[in-house]
């Protein structure tokens, strides 16, 4: 019996990876609400709060999660950092995760 292809590659692709965001696009979605900065203070690393505030936008703009590595570089770039984290932070990220939908 044959899988019904329901969508092309490309559009995997896309529904697989964040969204691209203009310049403006993330100083909305990426904006930090006033009850989650407290919560900032807790993490114990600058990559803990880079991956809540990146996940937290793309959840914002698609309502979902996504794999660490497949962040866009350009969106860890506004905070510092050029490239995808370890496996031990998708752990964390999983973790924020929970928080964000809470």
């Amino acid at each position: 019996m044959r899988i019904i292809d329901i969508l092309n590659p490309a559009e995997i692709k896309e529904f697989e990876n964040p969204p691209i965001f203009s310049y403006q696009q993330r100083k909305v979605f990426f904006e930090i609400p006033v009850g989650l900065k407290s919560k900032l203070n807790e993490f114990f690393s600058p990559v803990n709060d880079v991956g809540l505030v990146t996940q937290m936008g793309y959840f914002r703009a698609c309502g979902r999660f996504f794999r660490l590595n497949t962040f866009c570089n350009s969106d860890l770039a506004r905070f510092g950092f050029e490239d995808q984290s370890t496996d031990s932070e998708l752990l964390i990220l999983q973790n924020q995760n929970r928080l964000i939908e809470s």
